[in-house]
């Protein structure tokens, strides 16, 4: 599921830059892209702070099936 949403998120943005951005004039543009790399950045510290408690988790889902 982690994957399946990783891969989600990163459609999303090239929807975004490929297509929603072409119709923006220069000054939007820059401001867009400022604003998505602010929030690319701010996901990527979040996924690597908490990627112990969100792995964490997937094994004890694995291990509470085992029993």
């Amino acid at each position: 599921m982690r994957l399946q949403a990783i891969a989600l998120f990163g459609i999303a943005i090239l929807k975004i830059f490929i297509y929603d951005l072409s119709f923006l004039e220069t000054l939007y543009r820059i401001f867009s892209f400022v604003g998505l790399g602010v929030v690319l950045l701010a996901v990527s510290y979040l996924y690597q702070r908490y990627r112990h408690v969100i792995l964490q988790e997937r094994e004890q889902e694995a291990g509470g099936d085992r029993d």
